[in-house]
């Protein structure tokens, strides 16, 4: 299923939920560099450019199919100057790897795809059992670490990679460095095998960033948004 353009419209529509925590950590006219990794769509993005006007992006994301909504969204909701796109995935270790890519429709939703979220280097756990309709077919991907690429010093991360948080950060812990917020979906249960949770995450984090606001709590998975400490 294709998201349709109405559905775009209204997802972008209803903006940010860390908008006001956003607007109290950056100035809004500010020229941030934000990294959306694991972008998916790149829809994130659309929402954050309007928040920012001045700020500029770097996409990541290893499905092809997924890079191709990508360019064609950030044509069409007119970013695509402020946007560099990487067709790959951040890991711990660069090389090609294993990708569990997902697929299938969500009963009940209509003109919105759902199956190109889940995809994750990690296999498949429960998620086989919370989300029935969501299936896997192994691929192959490229796998880079951040501090591995020459990039601009990036003020905002937002994290979507299905379980694989340690590892981004692990093979970015130079260039995490310049971050002041990251926004990082976290889970409580091990949806993918071996995945760390949201507490080994908030843990190894601790040193150098607070939560500020938890969307997780003591359910199965949702959001933190990290502050870097004063």
């Amino acid at each position: 299923m294709i998201t349709t353009k109405s559905k775009k419209d209204e997802f972008i529509a209803r903006g940010s939920e860390i908008e006001k925590e956003l607007l109290e950590i950056f100035p809004r006219d500010a020229e941030i560099v934000i990294a959306d990794i694991g972008c998916c769509d790149a829809l994130s993005s659309v929402i954050y450019s309007r928040i920012f006007p001045n700020a500029t992006f770097y996409l990541f994301e290893p499905v092809k199919e997924n890079v191709e909504y990508i360019r064609e969204n950030i044509k069409e909701y007119g970013i695509a100057h402020r946007c560099t796109v990487y067709p790959t995935a951040l890991g711990n270790v660069a090389g090609r790897r294993r990708f569990f890519k997902s697929y299938g429709q969500a009963e009940g939703i209509e003109n919105w795809e759902t199956g190109n979220k889940s995809g994750s280097l990690l296999r498949p756990r429960k998620h086989l059992t919370e989300h029935k309709w969501c299936k896997f077919k192994e691929a192959t991907i490229d796998v880079v670490p951040l501090d591995m690429l020459t990039l601009k010093p990036i003020s905002f991360i937002h994290m979507d990679v299905q379980g694989a948080e340690m590892q981004v950060i692990l093979g970015g812990r130079r260039a995490i460095k310049n971050v002041k917020a990251m926004w990082i979906e976290v889970a409580n249960i091990d949806l993918y095998a071996h995945q760390p949770l949201k507490n080994n995450i908030v843990q190894y984090l601790s040193k150098d960033f607070k939560v500020i606001k938890d969307t997780c709590g003591d359910g199965k998975a949702g959001d933190i948004l990290c502050l870097r400490k004063s």
